[in-house]
């Protein structure tokens, strides 16, 4: 009688270490960085002129967790992922270059990268931006127009685990995946005043739009096997108009951005040191 008791109580055990393993692996989560700031003002560099800069910055950055809902056995439910979003701040490290393609229209493009964690863990992204001025291209004020389109690619997240159906003796494993990326469409007009030859206030408006896209996978082998794959698009979520101020002393630009999201707003801030070539725009 004792024998079959501690029989029932191996088990129970066995069944209590296969509920953790499944609970361990049951959430993962996906990654992915925008860049928010320009640091740009209202004037064009003029025809045959460039510019490179590196800038650090608090960038945007997007955590999405993937659970995946298992119906019971039996059930009619139909297995599903279900998706947290949410926003947030992070480092992050842009490199981008400036070419003046005619006196009045630039051309921008940026790469940026964050790290999470470890030097491995990285969300990367790049965006390009035309900036046309509309005003005078003496004057002292500057105001131009700088639509963009980006592209991110998020951190991947996964996890499995692997161990012995109880009571039979096959083995089983699970694996979980989850990755993001996003394009965003953004519409910038960024004015700026020369106070001297090296010190100009810039500020501005922006307005983007997100399409963000998390897939999510799940498979398992063993006594109930199968997979999962589901695609989750988000569009218009972030869809915010943003104010940006910045100033510049010779080639150091900090720049503040406030973006309003629903009945909130978030700060984000970024200093950039840029690097001219022929050219006494800025």
């Amino acid at each position: 009688m004792k024998i079959k008791k501690r029989r029932e109580l191996i088990l129970i055990l066995f069944f209590i270490l296969i509920i953790a393993i499944f609970s361990g692996c049951s959430t993962v989560q996906t990654h992915l960085s925008t860049s928010i700031n320009h640091y740009q003002g209202g004037k064009t560099l003029g025809k045959d002129n460039g510019r490179a800069g590196l800038a650090f910055s608090a960038g945007q950055f997007i955590v999405t967790k993937v659970k995946p809902i298992i119906p019971e056995v039996g059930s009619d439910d139909d297995f599903r992922f279900d998706v947290e979003t949410k926003k947030s701040k992070r480092p992050m490290l842009n490199v981008f270059f400036q070419l003046g393609i005619l006196d009045r229209l630039d051309f921008i493009g940026e790469g940026y990268i964050s790290i999470e964690g470890s030097i491995f863990l990285m969300s990367i992204g790049g965006r390009c931006n035309l900036k046309y001025q509309i005003n005078d291209l003496n004057s002292r004020f500057g105001i131009s127009l700088m639509p963009g389109i980006g592209y991110s690619d998020g951190l991947n997240g996964s996890t499995s685990s692997s161990g012995t159906d109880i009571p039979t003796p096959l083995r089983y494993s699970t694996n979980l995946n989850a990755s993001s990326n996003a394009i965003s469409l953004e519409f910038n007009v960024p004015m700026s005043y020369d106070i001297t030859k090296d010190v100009a206030v810039h500020f501005g408006l922006n307005l983007s739009k997100y399409y963000y896209n998390v897939y999510s996978s799940y498979s398992s082998s063993g006594s109930s096997s199968g997979s999962f794959n589901e695609s989750n698009k988000f569009s218009a979520i972030y869809f915010n108009p943003g104010f940006s101020f910045g100033f510049r002393f010779n080639n150091t630009y900090p720049e503040v951005r406030i973006d309003f999201v629903d009945d909130d707003y978030v700060i984000y801030f970024g200093l950039a040191f840029k690097f001219d070539k022929n050219s006494d725009k800025k």
